[in-house]
């Protein structure tokens, strides 16, 4: 599956229009028209706003297996908070989930 395919994946499950997906792309309409219709692969630039705009990896988009999982602004804030901790911060947040 090449980044085209994951796209019209995405778009179908968010259930947009294709002036709906492009405006969550943060996409002109005729970029994403361009893409679906030539299968070009997209430009770094336009790689790097589509990434941003749905919150996922280039790699991710490029090379996941699997859907990609969208976060919501929440999820994605509090995974990029996770992220900025300190190994024994994550630690003794475990041990506090595991009691719960």
């Amino acid at each position: 599956m090449d980044v085209v395919d994951r796209l019209k994946e995405i778009q179908d499950d968010l259930a947009l229009s294709n002036a709906q997906f492009a405006d969550k792309l943060s996409l002109p309409r005729s970029t994403l028209q361009s893409l679906y219709k030539n299968r070009n692969h997209p430009s770094k630039q336009t790689m790097d706003t589509i990434c941003k705009s749905l919150k996922v990896s280039e790699t991710q988009l490029l090379y996941g297996n699997d859907r990609l999982h969208l976060l919501t602004d929440e999820q994605y804030n509090l995974l990029m908070d996770w992220c900025k901790l300190s190994e024994e911060k994550k630690k003794a947040i475990s041990e506090l989930i595991a009691l719960g």
